[in-house]
């Protein structure tokens, strides 16, 4: 999955105009960094970075359960399981 937002976040970058923008805002040249970026392709970015983020604590979430309950003994961890679940 990562490497699929990886490539969404480049595609992104690329069509529109983004680095290009970026230079511009840096140099002050506000109205060409204006002129320059294409809006339809900006606005996919909020989607893709709040997918990421929470892809990451999702996956942060799996790996902070998965250490809780490997010191558990089998019964125990089941008995968790069900709790949490229902």
């Amino acid at each position: 999955m990562g490497i699929t937002l990886l490539i969404l976040e480049t595609v992104i970058n690329y069509m529109a105009k983004l680095n290009l923008c970026i230079y511009y805002v840096f140099n002050g040249d506000f109205e060409q960094a204006l002129k320059n970026i294409d809006f339809q392709w900006i606005l996919f970015y909020p989607a893709i970075w709040s997918f990421s983020m929470w892809q990451a604590y999702d996956y942060a979430v799996a790996i902070k359960t998965y250490h809780e309950f490997s010191g558990m003994p089998k019964q125990q961890r089941v008995i968790m399981l069900v709790h949490l679940s229902g």
